[in-house]
């Protein structure tokens, strides 16, 4: 009997971060709270707070999903042969089909004390951990022990050449697309 019920609370925690991300994707994260999650649930809010420790827990499982689609985005880029020039504009073009979870797993800020788990942390990392192989394995001539900055200073351009773009603020600067500035920007830092 345990095991059933145990069974039920993973469902139901499935069902509620399914139910979570499908009004994510929607509507965008401005429109999630735990009463809108129940009620499309047909739960009370209440039952969430037996599922998660918090409603940060929930936003936490969505943006786990969405760094697990995104690593898997950018490594079919990467194993069909695609360089650091590929992976940035994957990631751009990434954020655009997936708007409203990528500004979720980017806006959003926890309102509690809750730290991001280890397994969180793990998946940043291995995104980071791919970039680097790449760049490690590119002609860019950056030295081995500057690959770790490079990465995180390169990724950061990146990520800011995609907010622009996201928030239509890019046009405001420059009449090119964020793909164009991001090319540009990645041949620049690749033969310095």
């Amino acid at each position: 009997m345990a095991r059933r019920n145990e069974h039920s609370k993973e469902e139901l925690r499935e069902k509620a971060i399914n139910t979570a991300e499908s009004i994510v994707t929607r509507e965008g994260y401005r429109s999630l709270n735990a009463r809108r999650v129940a009620a499309e649930m047909d739960y009370t809010a209440g039952t969430l707070y037996l599922l998660f420790k918090n409603f940060d827990e929930l936003i936490m499982q969505i943006n786990g999903r969405t760094l697990d689609a995104l690593h898997k985005s950018l490594s079919d880029l990467h194993a069909s042969g695609g360089g650091i020039e590929e992976l940035a504009i994957g990631y751009i073009r990434f954020a655009k089909q997936h708007n409203n979870l990528w500004k979720l797993l980017y806006e959003y800020h926890p309102s509690s004390d809750t730290l991001r788990p280890g397994w969180y942390h793990e998946k940043l990392d291995r995104l980071f951990l791919l970039v680097e192989t790449v760049l490690q394995h590119s002609d860019s001539g950056i030295p081995s022990y500057q690959i770790r900055i490079a990465t995180t200073a390169l990724w950061s351009a990146i990520h800011g050449i995609c907010t622009l773009e996201m928030d239509e603020r890019l046009q405001l600067s420059v009449d090119s697309s964020a793909e164009e500035v991001a090319r540009f920007m990645v041949k620049r830092f690749m033969h310095q």
